[in-house]
C-alpha cells in the first residue's frame, strides 16, 4: 500500500520452493502467526535501541510498516519481501545499505 493508501502492484521475485514478495496489508494474518510463533527468537535480533520496547503488532502498525516497505521500493533505499515456502509465509527479509 503506497502513503495515500492506493494498492500497488507487488514486487515478486519466485524460484522452484521459495518466493519473495512485497507484503500487503492482506499478508496481516499470516504474519502475525508467524511473528506469534517465534515471538522469542525474532525480538532480539530487532534493530532497536536497548530498552525501547518491542516493535507493534497490531494490524495498523503492520500496515504502516507495509506503507514504509513501498516508499523505500519506490525510492530505491530499500526492498522488503515476505519469504514464502511452498506459498506458505515462513518469515520477512529487507535488503537495504
Amino acid at each position: 500500500m503506497s502513503a495515500r493508501g492506493a494498492r500497488v502492484s507487488p514486487l515478486e521475485l519466485s524460484g522452484w520452493r521459495v518466493r519473495l514478495r512485497t507484503l500487503t496489508e492482506d499478508d496481516y494474518g499470516e504474519w502475525f502467526e508467524v511473528r506469534a510463533r517465534c515471538r522469542d527468537w525474532l525480538v532480539p535480533w530487532e534493530p532497536r535501541p536497548d530498552g525501547s520496547p518491542t516493535t507493534p503488532e497490531d494490524r495498523a502498525s503492520f500496515v504502516a510498516r507495509c506503507a514504509a516497505r513501498e516508499r523505500e521500493r519506490q525510492m530505491g533505499t530499500g526492498y522488503g519481501f515476505g519469504v514464502f515456502v511452498e506459498g506458505r509465509l515462513a518469515g520477512e527479509i529487507t535488503l537495504s545499505s
